[in-house]
Formats: C-alpha cells, structure tokens, sequence
C-alpha cells in the first residue's frame, strides 16, 4: 500500500480526483493476496486471515463495529461455507484461537495500557493463551517454548529483511545463524493432557467473554504445565 500510494496519488490528483485512493488501492493489494492464496495452496491459515481481512473491509466501508467476537464468528463461518474442508484443519482450530484471544484481550484490557504497552502484553498473553489448545494435539512441553514471545517479535524484522536479500541474490546470508537457532535445544518432556480439560478451556474461554477475572483465570491455567519441567 505505501509503495503504490505516492505512484497512484500523482495520477488520481491529475486525471480522476473523484476516486477513492484507499478503496482502489486495497482492491489492487487483496488481488495480489487472492493469487498468493492460490499460489501456497490456500493454507487454513492464512485463508482465515484473507477472509477476515476482506470481510473486515467490508465492515470498515459501512462504518460498521470492527473488532467483535460476532466478527469473528462470521467471519468462522464464511470460511466453512466457502472451504468445508477447514472443520478438520487443526491448523485453521489454532488460528481462530489466537484470534479470539487476542479479541479477549482487547476487549476486556486494551483500555488499560498505552499502545507500545498493549504491543508487548498483547504477545505475552496470545502465547500463554495457546498454550494448552497447542499441548492438546502436540504434547511437547520445554521451556524454549517461550522464546516464540521474542521470536514472533523478531520475526517481523527478519521476514521482510530475508525477503530482500533474496531479491539482491544474497539469500543465504542468514543460513549460518539460523543453522546455529535451529539446533538450540532445551530439555523437553511429553505432556498429554485428556479432551475433557481441553474441553473445558476452551468452555471457560468462551465463557470468559463476559466475565474479565474468568479470562485471566484462563490464561494462568496455561502456567501450570511448564511445573512438570
């Protein structure tokens, strides 16, 4: 969007002042993210994220409420609708989880912290949410676990840096310091939990909307495991 602004601006200004530069533009930018769907072979995730994304700028252009659980279920079941195959996707589960999460958090705390703040608690708080739902269909429990907070964080420099040193034919600049990240190792145990509790988590969860103590009741829940280490 900011690349094609500037370029878009100087012709709309001069030849068609009556169109919106933000609707065309995001037109042009959800057609390139359709076709990159197409190209990763539609991943239950990011097929999540794609449908929210064009669902939400639907809301956004009928000044409609953005951020809401009823979004979010919507938003569920269009996803259903157009790709059925989603309901036995533990991928597209765990996506929908994090972003009702974060939903949870910013509707019960956001309000309370500055934006920086709300950033890095944000982070925190999406991380320990997933915890069990995550120990459910992959019991592997370590303390490394926890270096995702940072990761996820770093994550957003080292994409787009990686991305370009492809682009300039220096691709494997990194390979070296991420052959030393992939062979970091902690002490790791097995921890299976039974489908009654992840159940219930995920009950609470949901119940946790309405009542600020339950959610973070939820998210401490999600402390307890890392005790058998």
């Amino acid at each position: 969007f900011f690349l094609l602004s500037p370029i878009y601006s100087f012709f709309q200004k001069k030849y068609f002042p009556y169109r919106n530069l933000k609707f065309d533009l995001s037109i042009v930018i959800f057609t390139f993210l359709i076709i990159y769907a197409y190209l990763i072979g539609f991943v239950p995730s990011y097929i999540r994220s794609l449908i929210m994304l064009l669902w939400g700028f639907y809301l956004i252009s009928k000044n409609i409420k953005l951020i809401s659980f009823v979004n979010l279920f919507l938003s569920i079941c269009i996803c259903i609708a157009l790709f059925p195959r989603l309901l036995f996707s533990v991928g597209f589960l765990f996506s929908i989880l994090g972003v009702f999460y974060i939903f949870l958090y910013l509707h019960h705390f956001s309000k309370y912290f500055k934006p920086f703040i709300n950033i890095l608690l944000l982070n925190i708080w999406t991380f320990f949410a997933m915890i069990l739902p995550v120990i459910y269909f992959f019991p592997l429990l370590s303390y490394q676990q926890i270096l995702a907070i940072f990761i996820s964080i770093i994550f957003a420099i080292f994409y787009p840096l990686a991305l370009f040193l492809h682009f300039i034919n220096e691709g494997g600049l990194l390979d070296d310091y991420l052959i030393l990240f992939f062979n970091f190792k902690l002490y790791a145990i097995n921890f299976k939990i039974p489908f009654f509790i992840f159940l219930a988590y995920i009950l609470l969860s949901l119940l946790s909307m309405r009542f600020k103590i339950l959610a973070l009741f939820c998210i401490s829940l999600n402390f307890l495991p890392f005790i058998f280490i």
